[in-house]
């Protein structure tokens, strides 16, 4: 039976949508699969909320706890731990289709690096445009699969090559990855069914401007260095210093 390895970094998440997830993992058929649950350090009433509610699903977790990690560092360890070829990172707020798993099942093992899935936000559905032109220096990650959360898929032979996640970057680790794997010509194919649903609390919702910086110091890393990289981040800066400026005056 083809099967996955699913990597959930945690800490003190919200109990109804960690229910929610949980459900929504424990309803799928198949495949087989595995649950890394890699705590930062929740409270123990949580932790214990947690481990009960698995078991009530029926649901083998392995519950790791990893005081004061960060999400990147979180997933390295999982990666090094997991023991199937294939793994879906999720967080506590995201949640699966009903029939992921059966749409997922048949393209498994077929010799490719990286499967990017559609994913529900909100009313919206992020899809992948494989015809897109792919202009890394402006959009990063965000033209090369939908959502890292939910929407892809890796092998972790990947990783044997081009690393784990790089720490030191903080919010877009993923992104550093990716493009990294793109360059590389790894194989990403599209598979265009929904996945699930990607939760809105994600850390680099919240904090657009780091990102941002952050974008533009991946991009100067990895690509030929063009004029426009500093407008570009002037722009973007500008830009999410405009939206705030309109939040506040709304408030008043």
């Amino acid at each position: 039976m083809k099967s996955l390895s699913i990597l959930t970094p945690c800490l003190n998440p919200d109990k109804k949508k960690f229910m929610d997830l949980a459900k929504s993992i424990a309803s799928q058929s198949n495949l087989n699969f595995e649950w890394l649950l890699l705590d930062g350090g929740s409270n123990h009433k949580l932790k214990k909320f947690i481990v009960e509610y698995c078991l009530k699903l029926n649901l083998d977790i392995i519950f790791i706890e990893l005081p004061c990690s960060s999400i990147y560092s979180a997933l390295n360890y999982g990666i090094s731990r997991c023991k199937y070829e294939y793994y879906l990172t999720m967080g506590c707020d995201d949640k699966l289709d009903k029939n992921a798993f059966r749409n997922l099942h048949n393209y498994l093992k077929q010799d490719t690096d990286l499967l990017i899935v559609n994913v529900k936000k909100g009313s919206k559905i992020i899809r992948f445009d494989e015809n897109c032109p792919k202009f890394i220096n402006f959009f990063g990650a965000t033209k090369l699969i939908t959502n890292h959360s939910v929407g892809c898929i890796i092998s972790k032979s990947m990783h044997n090559d081009l690393g784990f996640y790089n720490i030191s970057y903080k919010y877009l680790a993923d992104t550093d990855f990716l493009i990294k794997a793109y360059l590389k010509k790894y194989n990403f194919k599209y598979l265009n069914f929904i996945m699930g649903e990607v939760g809105h609390n994600g850390i680099t919702s919240r904090r657009r401007l780091d990102c941002i910086v952050e974008h533009y110091k991946i991009m100067k890393e990895l690509k030929p260095k063009y004029f426009f990289d500093e407008i570009l981040l002037i722009l973007r800066i500008l830009k999410i210093k405009f939206k705030i400026l309109l939040e506040a005056i709304k408030k008043k």
